[in-house]
Order: structure tokens, then sequence, then C-alpha cells
């Protein structure tokens, strides 16, 4: 029964598709967390966890799809809110928790990417915030020390 197993190569071509390397890594790493039996590292998969993997993947992208265009301005949170609900009994029937579902939304979305850009974002605000401040401050002394200077003189 070889074609009842993928080769972790033929896994990645089949899913990178539509998927990238790290996504599938990712989504992999997630069901080992509900699934003892699946190893993320493996050289082989069963063709059950392809599918696993790529149902997930297909509802983690419509439920976003869907919840984009419903929601219009909402924040990641509530559209993953919203999604984990609408999708409650498919995952039921897959043996899905909201967990691992909510994972996968993060990883269709590139919350982890976006977490990342965000972080830097603020780290930039608050570096050019802090630089302004301390340029206010030394002119600020350097005014005073002028003043003083000229008042002593």
């Amino acid at each position: 029964m070889p074609e009842s197993k993928f080769s972790r190569a033929e896994l990645f071509e089949l899913l990178g598709e539509k998927y990238s390397v790290e996504k599938i890594i990712a989504g992999l790493q997630e069901l080992a967390k509900e699934d003892p039996s699946i190893n993320p590292d493996a050289l082989q998969f069963d063709v059950e966890v392809s599918d696993r993997l790529d149902r997930l993947f297909n509802l983690a992208q419509s439920t976003l799809d869907k919840s984009k265009l419903l929601g219009g301005e909402s924040s990641l949170a509530n559209i993953q809110t919203q999604a984990i609900e609408s999708v409650s009994e498919q995952l039921h029937l897959a043996g899905v928790s909201r967990e691992t579902f909510k994972a996968f939304l993060d990883i269709v979305a590139g919350k982890t990417v976006a977490q990342a850009l965000a972080v830097h974002e603020f780290e930039q605000e608050l570096f050019d915030e802090i630089t302004s401040e301390l340029d206010a401050r030394s002119l600020q002394r350097r005014t005073e020390r002028r003043k003083k200077e000229g008042v002593t003189t």
C-alpha cells in the first residue's frame, strides 16, 4: 500500500501550489499538538494527514474570506471569533479543536508575519518618539545654558 503514504517532498509539492513550506510545517506542528501520532518532522505522512491539512487550510481560507466580506474593518481577533463560531459544527465533525482551527486561521492569515511587522512598526514609532523627545530636551538644555551664559556675562 505505498499509495497510502506521501513522502515529505510529495506533501510539500502537493500542498505547495497553495501554501508556503513554512505554512505547511506550521500546520503539521498544529496537527501534532492535537494528534500525537503525527510527527511534523517525519519523512512520510499518511494520505489522511495531507487531506486534513488541505481541508483545514481551505476551511480557514474560505472562513477568513467570508469573514472579511462580512466584517469589513473587523480586527483579526473578531474575525477569528466569528469564523470559529460559523464553522463550529464542521470542526466537531472533523475532530478538530477550536484552538487548532484558530492556529490555522493565524497561519493562513499570516498573523505571525503581521505581528512581526506590527512590532517592528511600533518599535520604530517608539524609537522616533524617544529620539524626538531627546532632541527636544537637548535643545532645551542648550537654550537654558545660553540664557545663563548670557545673563552672567
